[in-house]
């Protein structure tokens, strides 16, 4: 399993629920180890702080000599770049783990991901007896019993 940052974006096409166990890529997820999913936004990144700084440096020196202007343009840069990315989150299947790391899984459907949630829900609450195949990509949520190379190669 890979190691978590405290929060990450996965993008995959689909993750697979067999019983108890949540498999995507090369890693899973026992369900036991869940403590929270929902839909939400990833965090946004608060580095413009950074940018702001540099620009206020950037002003400061630009009357000085003039080599000022070059922070200036990377702060200009650094805050549209980050402002962009938090513009543009989305929403996701966020999974919070007992570890503290959260998971978030990217899908364009919200909707979808309500249902994904209740199909999740149902999944915990039915621990040993439910398997499904949840496609991010096509919206789409297939019950019914998984090949063995499907949990293992997707």
């Amino acid at each position: 399993m890979s190691q978590f940052s405290k929060n990450e974006q996965i993008n995959v096409p689909s993750i697979q629920i067999d019983k108890n166990v949540i498999t995507y890529a090369n890693s899973f997820i026992c369900t036991d180890n869940i403590s929270l999913i929902t839909i939400s936004p990833i965090p946004p990144n608060n580095t413009w702080v950074g940018a702001i700084i540099l620009g206020i440096l950037g002003i400061c020196t630009v009357s000085m000599d003039g080599i000022g202007i070059i922070p200036l343009i990377i702060a200009i840069i650094w805050f549209g770049l980050v402002m962009k990315y938090n513009n543009e989150r989305g929403k996701n299947l966020a999974i919070s783990l007992n570890s503290g790391a959260t998971l978030y899984f990217n899908c364009k459907d919200v909707e979808f991901l309500n249902t994904v949630v209740n199909t999740m829900l149902n999944s915990i609450k039915d621990k040993n007896k439910s398997t499904y195949s949840i496609s991010f990509d096509k919206c789409t949520i297939n019950d019914g019993v998984l090949k063995e190379s499907t949990l293992i190669n997707s």
